[in-house]
């Protein structure tokens, strides 16, 4: 299933997921990333810190609205081209955010698609605040080669003749040890 194309979107269409993140979703995203800063992982030393106790890491916060991008508005399909972030107040552990994008202006013309982006606290407050561009999905009808920017043929493009480099070395390689 795809989301919405850039032709079926309209201002004000939103997206919302919310979660609880706990010492456990911490503790995996500073596996999965390598951030073992204190701020997140250290009771002690956090205590002593500017927000007195660990807090939840930034981009894990925000990461959330990408959930929002790629499962509501646009939906499945949807490829990110940029992000602003401002982080406005710390999340702790076991506190429960949104993250909510909304469609702010659309280019049918460059198939794009912004997007106001916030995250807010279980006390309603903005934690993070920012703007996103994405290219939404296109339609299913519409082939999968049509190109969303000149970058994305040169991609393809040099895939194609690194595959076909590949298969020239492949059979030189046949004939040399034929020989």
């Amino acid at each position: 299933m795809n989301g919405r194309s850039v032709k079926d979107l309209k201002i004000g269409d939103f997206g919302v997921i919310s979660k609880t993140l706990t010492e456990n979703d911490v503790y995996n995203y500073a596996g999965i990333t390598g951030d073992f800063s204190w701020l997140h992982v250290n009771i002690e030393k956090a205590r002593k810190g500017l927000f007195k106790e660990r807090v939840v890491h930034g981009m894990l916060t925000a990461g959330m609205v990408s959930a929002v991008l790629g499962t509501q508005v646009p939906g499945p399909g949807t490829i990110y081209v940029s992000q602003t972030l401002k982080f406005l107040k710390p999340v702790y552990f076991n506190d429960t955010v949104t993250a909510r994008a909304e469609v702010v202006k659309l280019d049918v013309e460059r198939d794009r698609a912004t997007l106001r982006t916030t995250v807010t606290n279980q006390r309603g407050e903005i934690v993070v605040d920012g703007e996103a561009v994405v290219i939404p999905p296109r339609p299913e009808h519409e082939p999968e080669h049509a190109s969303a920017s000149p970058a994305a043929d040169q991609i393809r493009t040099a895939g194609s003749k690194a595959r076909q480099v590949r298969s020239v070395g492949a059979r030189m390689k046949v004939r040399i040890a034929a020989r």
